[in-house]
């Protein structure tokens, strides 16, 4: 299933030495619930402003596995 989400929040990531933050995507599912999950993308260049949408892509029975759909991470996915 894909939808459109929208960073809510950033988190720190206390699993890094760093200073990371992750954001928080809320989305609604397909059968109207309100779903937040902690984005999996970090590194250089997967700055998610609080604010921006984005498009999700996640299981009909499994929305809190949602994942944030992009170009670069569908082209890793195919090799």
């Amino acid at each position: 299933m894909r939808a459109r989400g929208t960073v809510v929040d950033l988190v720190r990531d206390d699993s890094s030495d760093s200073r990371t933050r992750v954001p928080v995507i809320a989305f609604t599912d397909r059968e109207g619930r309100r779903v937040e999950f902690m984005s999996r993308l970090r590194g250089i260049g997967t700055d998610l402003p609080v604010g921006r949408e984005v498009d999700v892509v996640f299981l009909a029975d499994d929305p809190q596995g949602a994942r944030v759909f992009t170009p670069r991470r569908m082209a890793g996915s195919a090799l």
